[in-house]
């Protein structure tokens, strides 16, 4: 298995964040053992409709489908799920025998098609789509409405208040309780699912080996991938991976003031990045203190269109929801420009 660079940028876009990580993880044949014994359980591919949001910025030929796997694959009576999939062939018509497949960006996050149609024309190659169960346009969905609707409820709580977490903890349990009411298992939507299901689309599609590329939390499941089922991946692309044992959005605030700890260095180096913003690091320090002092709130709007405003009362909210937004063209302004109290 080889390395590949490039591919596909944060949030679907192609090479979106000037200063994105992009990781690319190959591993050695030699490592290589073998994959797991084939599956006793059904698996089927089943053709669907696309969607107005594929059909109407994919221009190239296209499929959508659904492959239907358990939902638990220990459980042979357990009931089923539908990922969904969707395969773009290039312009040129023909393609090589090993295609890209796109595993997501931020789990649960839903995909802008209109951002990564293009890399199909960049590497003349298939690409599919893959949306991880649980999420998106995946069947069942385990969006939870009972969080969104927190947000506004946080507002008036500091992050640092024992509070805060109480009232996510009570909207995600409300959120656990329901669908468990619904007939579905959340503890079925794990990384190793995630990445069965992967092989079973494998398997089906009758791939010999393919190209993974993940963006963000998705890099879980490629790894996931990697580890399982090593023998038919020819390569990965991991953009802003993030990896087993890392805590994620919960580290929000700590991983966005060590951002601004390194590029405060940067700049201090910098002789006339020094003197054109002294201090960086110390000013952001005091606005989110007078932030919190103030109790004052507001929120960004408009990141994209069909994206829902994101609010902030403190400066933990405003840490977080500035996280990995800094250098995303797709802002109507910069965090700078929008900047707390």
């Amino acid at each position: 298995m080889r390395t590949s660079g490039g591919g596909v940028g944060e949030r679907g876009r192609p090479n979106a964040r000037p200063m994105a990580l992009v990781l690319s993880v190959s591993l050695l044949a030699a490592t290589c053992t073998g994959n797991p014994a084939p599956p006793t359980h059904e698996t089927q591919l089943v053709d669907t409709a696309c969607p107005p949001e594929v059909d109407q910025v994919i221009l190239t030929e296209h499929t959508c489908s659904y492959l239907v796997v358990p939902e638990d694959r220990s459980d042979p009576d357990a009931a089923t799920v539908q990922v969904f999939v969707v395969r773009v062939m290039p312009l040129s018509g023909s393609a090589p025998p090993d295609p890209l497949v796109l595993l997501g960006e931020d789990l649960g996050a839903t995909l802008a098609y209109e951002l990564i149609a293009p890399t199909v024309a960049r590497v003349d190659r298939e690409l599919i789509v893959v949306e991880p169960r649980g999420s998106a346009r995946s069947r069942p969905s385990l969006t939870c409405p009972e969080v969104a609707d927190a947000e506004w409820d946080l507002l008036s709580i500091p992050m640092s208040d024992p509070a805060w977490n109480e009232t996510f903890l009570s909207a995600a349990g409300d959120c656990y309780d329901r669908l468990v009411g619904e007939g579905i298992d959340p503890s079925a939507y794990n990384l190793e699912e995630m990445a069965a299901d992967v092989e079973d689309l494998r398997r089906a599609l009758g791939i010999e080996e393919w190209n993974l590329v993940a963006i963000s939390q998705a890099s879980r499941i490629a790894l996931e991938v990697m580890d399982r089922y090593p023998v038919h991946v020819r390569s990965a692309t991991l953009d802003s991976p993030e990896f087993p044992g890392d805590a994620g959005f919960g580290r929000a605030d700590d991983a966005t003031r060590e951002a601004v700890a390194v590029m405060a260095r940067f700049c201090d180096a910098d002789p006339a990045c020094a003197l054109s913003y002294p201090d960086v690091a110390d000013a952001l320090d005091e606005a989110a203190a007078r932030l919190e002092r103030s109790g004052r709130s507001g929120c960004r709007s408009r990141f994209r269109t069909g994206d829902r405003p994101r609010p902030w009362s403190t400066a933990g909210h405003w840490f977080a929801s500035s996280a990995g937004r800094w250098h995303d063209p797709g802002l109507d302004l910069a965090p700078w420009q929008t900047s707390p109290p």
